[in-house]
């Protein structure tokens, strides 16, 4: 999220530049990954949320922030590749 933030700031400023280093990142999903890949992560099973909301330090040990989402470890096949 930060990035994101950090992304739309500098792009209000420089708005030709901007537009161009989004080209590129886009670019860069579409050529290495595949739609299906994507999914939505609900906000309380977000690793990343953890970075940007209050989360007290006894906690963190067995909490998402270390070991990341729990579908991630489940194997799933993808157009015949086992991710």
């Amino acid at each position: 999220m930060f990035t994101f933030i950090l992304t739309v700031k500098y792009c209000r400023v420089h708005k030709e530049s901007c537009k161009t280093i989004l080209h590129v990142r886009q670019q860069s999903y579409r050529t290495t990954t595949i739609p299906e890949q994507w999914t939505l992560v609900p906000t309380h099973l977000n690793p990343a949320e953890y970075a940007t909301r209050f989360f007290p330090a006894n906690r963190i040990q067995n909490s998402l922030w270390l070991r990341g989402p729990l579908h991630l470890y489940k194997k799933r096949k993808i157009r015949n590749v086992v991710w």
